[in-house]
């Protein structure tokens, strides 16, 4: 039996569906260079890349080459 990796990465496609990958980062540094490079490679399929700790924090690599979606607050009147 093989046991859970430490840190997982989820791939939010741009449809907004999310994929757990097949690799398993053992480091904050190694995940962040492994997003990037999804992100690099698959740029046009992938919006973002979830880091997920097992603390439960979560740091988002966003794709560079995806627009950000500005959202406007209008006061109720």
């Amino acid at each position: 039996m093989e046991a859970e990796p430490n840190i997982t990465l989820h791939c939010v496609r741009k449809d907004g569906e999310r994929e757990r990958t097949q690799s398993s980062p053992q480091t904050l540094s190694e995940a962040r260079e492994v997003a990037h490079r999804i992100l690099r490679i698959w740029g046009g399929f992938y919006t973002e890349v979830d880091i997920c700790m097992p603390d439960g924090t979560i740091e988002t690599i966003e794709n560079p080459a995806t627009p950000s979606l500005l959202v406007a607050k209008t006061s109720g009147g």
